[in-house]
This record gives structure tokens, sequence and C-alpha cells, in this order.
């Protein structure tokens, strides 16, 4: 069964988790990288997703490349994180392109737009709305009441959706998303909520790129 991921804990983690180093790689920081990236791809084919992700975030912040970022992402979608693997894909597609970059690179730069494309129209969306006063949190995290104004797009699985007021929770529901699923749940303290299904898709199947079977330098 592929696991799921679901903990995004801050609202700008994903923005602040993919941006580029700042500084100019050294020979230390590029055979690091060389070396963690290597040892993700060798986890990952041993089943070890948390470990490889954590390799391949930190062959990413030592050197971005548009390889270590398709990587990541395609770990972080078998993981069942496609807001993180989306998030990655993104990362690696607005990497700046450098003169000398590789055929293998700029295929990695392509593979990671169409990975991105693709989870768009599969991640869940929920729709969140709240009658009367109170704080609405999904899966503990506090959602501002700006940005009910949008459907929050979330992992496929379980979800807890509650409502408190001056902390004290005055409703729960447990929501179950699909990818491509859209769901809308209306809140109100004290009254059980109201959840309607608005668009259930049936989705093609994706191709996803076979993993590589030689390590491949960043």
């Amino acid at each position: 069964m592929r696991r799921r991921f679901f903990a995004v804990p801050f609202a700008f983690a994903l923005a602040f988790a993919f941006a580029p180093a700042a500084h100019a790689q050294s020979s230390a920081d590029i055979d690091t990288a060389r070396a963690a990236f290597r040892k993700g791809i060798e986890l990952r084919q041993h089943h070890d997703l948390p470990a490889a992700v954590e390799r391949f975030r930190a062959a990413y912040a030592l050197v971005p490349t548009p390889r270590i970022g398709f990587e990541l992402g395609s770990t972080l979608r078998e993981m069942g994180d496609l807001v993180g693997a989306r998030a990655a894909f993104i990362a690696a597609t607005e990497l700046p392109v450098r003169s000398f970059e590789t055929p293998e690179a700029k295929k990695a730069r392509a593979d990671a737009r169409a990975q991105a494309d693709d989870l768009d129209q599969r991640i869940p969306q929920i729709a969140l709305h709240v009658v009367g006063t109170g704080q609405i949190y999904v899966d503990g995290e506090p959602i501002r009441h700006e940005a009910l104004a949008v459907p929050r797009r979330l992992n496929p699985g379980n979800h807890t959706v509650q409502i408190q007021v001056d902390g004290d929770v005055k409703g729960e529901k447990t929501v179950t998303l699909s990818e491509g699923e859209h769901q809308s749940i209306t809140m109100s303290a004290g009254v059980e909520a109201r959840v309607t299904v608005t668009a259930s898709p049936v989705l093609p199947q994706v191709v996803v790129q076979p993993q590589p079977t030689q390590p491949y330098d960043p």
C-alpha cells in the first residue's frame, strides 16, 4: 500500500524549502551534494522513501539542479505527498537555465513540468465555509479567515476539520479526499458539519517516469 504524507505545517514552508542556494557552490558543496543524491537514489531503490527525501533535500539545498528537484518530486509523489511533489517539480522548472546545462538537465526540467501539470489536476480541493464565528482548523493547522475565500489544496486521504471558539472545539468532521476530488464543507459551532462532493472526476492513469537504474550526477 502506498504510504500517505499529509503534514504541511506552515503556509510558506514549501516556498522556502525549495528556494535555490544564494551563494556560489564550493567544491565541497558539489561533492557533498553528489554523494547525498546518489545515496537518495540508493535508499529509494530499497524503498526507504523518507530517508531518500532527506538526502535529496540536502543535495538540493547545496546544489539546486533540475535533476535533483525532479528526483525529489518523484519520491514525494511515490510517498503520496502530491502537494509537496508538485512544489518540488515547479521549483525544478523555475531554476535559472545555465549556459552549460546538459541535455539530461533539460530533460529533467521538461519532465518536472509535465509532472507538475499532471498533479495540478490530481490534488484534491476542499472549500471551507464557516457560519457565524469561529476559527477553522485543518489537520491541526489554523486557517486564516481570508484564506477561506479559495479552496484548500490537500493530499488524498483523511483530514480532520475543526471549528473552535476561544480555544474550545465546537465541531469536528473527518473528510476523505480522493485524487482530483473537490469537496465543500460548512462548519458552524455546535451544528453538524455539512459536506458536499462537488466534483469527483475519473482521471487517466498517469505515466510516471521510471526510476534510473544507475545513479545520475546532479
